[in-house]
């Protein structure tokens, strides 16, 4: 017969072993976590003055920036400076320039014609008549439109001179109604008229 198999177990030792494994002091307990809070305490407060650091940082940042601006309520970006370019000067613009003065007519731009009303002629006497000028014609350089004319003339062909003046504006209007009256030395001498000057009024 054999002999029955005795239970086999751990040992005195290993009891103590296990023991020492499974079991710990409060005191090193103590010591354990003390140690993992002294580790976690400064990464902690490490990352939290990092952060704080990195939130301060960016709104300083953004406070003191010069593309921002401050509208009272919130900062919106300030409007891009325009940036100056050379430009080349444009020239000088020179005054309008005033139309030319008008020319000042001459007496001999005129002519004057004359038309006889009247004649009685008295043999060697000569004869008398009566005449007007008729007409006027001028031949010069423009008018000033704005301008009227004091026209001089003289007859010819009469026993004694004779003068006279009209008046002719700008646009060559004018008017000469007055009738004259004069002597020649004979029947044959022919009454005419001439510009003797011209004066702008």
């Amino acid at each position: 017969m054999t002999a029955p198999e005795q239970p086999t177990g751990p040992t005195p030792d290993e009891y103590r072993n296990a023991g020492q494994h499974r079991y710990s002091s409060p005191q090193e307990t103590g010591r354990s976590a003390s140690a993992t809070r002294s580790k976690k305490v400064p990464l902690i407060v490490g990352a939290a003055v990092l952060i704080a650091l990195l939130c301060c940082g960016g709104f300083v940042v953004y406070m003191v920036s010069p593309d921002t601006t401050d509208t009272g309520s919130k900062f919106e970006p300030a409007p891009p400076t325009p940036t100056s370019t050379w430009r080349t000067p444009a020239p000088a613009t020179t005054a309008a320039a005033a139309p030319p003065a008008a020319a000042q007519p001459k007496p001999a731009d005129f002519k004057l014609t004359v038309k006889q009303l009247d004649k009685q002629c008295f043999g060697s006497a000569g004869c008398n008549l009566e005449f007007r000028i008729s007409e006027v014609t001028y031949s010069g350089p423009d008018l000033d439109p704005s301008a009227t004319y004091e026209i001089s003339y003289a007859y010819k062909g009469l026993s004694d001179p004779m003068t006279g003046t009209f008046e002719m504006a700008g646009d060559g209007s004018y008017s000469v109604d007055k009738t004259e009256y004069g002597q020649t030395s004979s029947s044959s001498k022919k009454v005419t008229a001439v510009v003797t000057e011209v004066e702008k009024m």
